[in-house]
């Protein structure tokens, strides 16, 4: 009887000490899972602050002057350093910027002073941010990010180069919390040999050492796949993870003692062999001595899990219920915002339709009060009816949603600007657009974001200049494009950034210009049905520039980076 118990938990402890391993690396690879899309979250943000400082307009235009001999260094850099000062502010995390010449020629740096690596500068042919390795400093790392600059006709005029603490990433990396008491995690450059970027935080590594090929972590680094699972090397002790960053020529490295690794495991594993064997030595009175307590305990901890999985599914029932409840909700509101704007239109026509009649007919035969009155009551019903055109218009959005496809933006660029045909002639408006890619989106409500956006930068336009309209795009991750609409009009002063998006909002309701403060509104519904976000960085008499993100064309099968059309 005793063999036939040892026989039997050995056959029962083997296979399950090698499911709850497998467990435990499984376990291991979601937490460097987790870090790894913790630090694209951190550099994408990197990505967006260089997209921000370089969209100031102005200060583009006083560049193209320098190159063009309209303007002095001396005074380029008196210009420009206020203006990047006022960047700075943009995050705490922003500890720097340098701005180059088209020649890579220092033109002026604000905020801490630093020197870039090689290979800062981006490239000719990039069009977007680049990232270099990062710099430790004071024992803190720091990111340069550096971001191509272009002129209005889609020249090369310079670069921004931006310090970025990276405190924030190396918190990411040592939360100790998910690593236990031996883990430690390092970043590492893809070439080989492996250059160590942010070192391990127990060893004596320097950062910016490379370390050999046949080194166990060089050797993890290389397994890494960008796209892919981590890898997990449990051949040797300690214990390997790797995983490759997707948006950064980089590799993170974990690694933890075996023992740490498995240590629940293997006490588990401890206790059930011990267990077996007083089974085996002490027969059935000793397996009835051991499964009493362990069965009432088992039934107690059953009961309370019973209780606790009732719990969940209360709560799971009352958040679907409210869910719900949310969303008919809102099913309502736009269905009545529709219906209500649809069901005005016809009394509203009889009432502009009937007044203009009086405005024909009896104009000049009463006195000049009745004429003021009925030219109020046409300029007022006109205006409602915009309103009510814009409300079914906000409505349609989700009501009438079409499935999001992949789209030419530059398509609809161009359907936008025929639409504004007569305000850009009559304006003399110059319109430069970029190379544009295809997006996620739908078509007809993408030219309606582009019409927005053109038509607000065509009416707000400055009395003392001609009209200067810029729309580019630049990737900010191997999934997303920034695109820009800039303007050289009247801007917008900084307290109103976000005033700006809220329904029926106009900075001035009695300027001259047309509008029901929808339009704005309108544009962010529709960059957020498309699963993007949108802003504005503008100041008074500078000009604005609004950015909004969408996903690139291909990040539907992944089967390829972002690429311009």
């Amino acid at each position: 009887m005793t063999a036939i118990c040892l026989v039997v938990a050995g056959a029962s402890v083997g296979p399950l000490a090698l499911t709850l391993r497998a467990g435990s690396y499984a376990s291991l690879s979601h937490v460097v899972e987790l870090k790894v899309m913790a630090a694209e979250e951190f550099l994408s943000r990197g990505r967006m602050l260089a997209q921000q400082v370089t969209s100031r307009t102005v200060i583009r235009d006083k560049l193209v002057d320098f190159h063009e001999g309209r303007m002095t260094r001396e005074a380029l850099a008196d210009f420009t350093r206020d203006k990047l000062q006022d960047s700075l502010g943009l995050s705490t995390e922003l500890q720097g910027i340098a701005r180059l010449d088209a020649q890579n020629q220092l033109v002026v740096a604000v905020g801490k002073a630093f020197t870039w690596p090689r290979g800062a500068v981006p490239a000719a042919d990039s069009r977007g941010p680049t990232l270099s390795p990062p710099e430790m400093i004071d024992g803190v790392p720091h990111l340069v990010v550096g971001a191509p600059l272009f002129s209005r006709a889609g020249e090369r005029i310079g670069s921004d180069l931006l310090l970025i603490n990276a405190q924030r990433l190396l918190n990411i990396l040592r939360d100790g919390q998910s690593l236990g008491d031996t883990g430690d995690i390092a970043i590492l450059g893809r070439q080989q040999p492996p250059r160590v970027l942010i070192p391990f935080g127990q060893s004596p590594i320097q950062p910016g050492m490379s370390l050999p090929e046949d080194d166990p972590v060089s050797r993890a680094a290389a397994t890494a796949v960008t796209g892919a699972s981590p890898a997990v090397d449990s051949t040797g002790d300690p214990i390997l993870v790797s995983a490759a960053l997707p948006s950064a020529e980089w590799v993170m490295v974990m690694r933890t003692s075996a023992a740490q690794a498995t240590a629940s495991v293997d006490r588990l594993v401890l206790v059930v062999t011990l267990s077996a064997l007083l089974l085996a030595l002490f027969g059935v009175v000793g397996l009835m001595l051991v499964l009493r307590p362990l069965t009432g305990s088992m039934i107690v901890h059953t009961n309370d899990m019973r209780q606790q999985i009732e719990v969940l599914e209360r709560t799971k029932a009352e958040l679907q219920e409210r869910t719900h409840q949310l969303a008919q909700s809102n099913t309502d509101l736009e269905q009545f915002a529709y219906v209500a704007s649809h069901d005005l239109q016809t009394p509203l026509r009889n009432i502009v339709g009937y007044t203009q009649l009086l405005e024909r007919r009896y104009k000049g035969q009463i006195d000049k009060d009745a004429d003021d009155f009925i030219t109020f009551i046409v300029d007022n019903s006109k205006q409602m009816s915009r309103l009510i055109n814009d409300l079914l218009e906000y409505s349609r959005v989700t009501s009438q949603a079409k499935p999001l496809l992949p789209v030419s933006a530059r398509a609809a660029v161009d359907m936008a600007l025929r639409h504004l045909r007569t305000d850009i002639e009559k304006t003399g408006a110059t319109i430069h657009v970029g190379e544009l890619p295809r997006v996620i989106a739908d078509q007809t409500r993408l030219v309606s974001l582009f019409q927005n956006l053109l038509g607000n930068a065509i009416k707000y336009r400055s009395a003392d200049r001609p009209v200067k309209i810029d729309v580019t795009a630049a990737p900010i991750s191997p999934t997303h494009w920034c695109f820009s609409v800039a303007d050289n009009g009247i801007g917008i002063p900084p307290q109103y950034h976000d005033k700006i998006f809220e329904i029926f909002q106009r900075l001035d309701p009695t300027a001259k210009a047309e509008g029901t403060g929808i339009g704005l509104t309108l544009c962010r519904r529709i960059v957020t049905r498309f699963g993007g976000s949108i802003w504005v960085d503008s100041q008074p008499g500078e000009g604005s520039t609004f950015h909004f993100t969408l996903r690139d064309a291909g990040s539907i099968s992944g089967d390829r980076p972002p690429s311009a059309e």
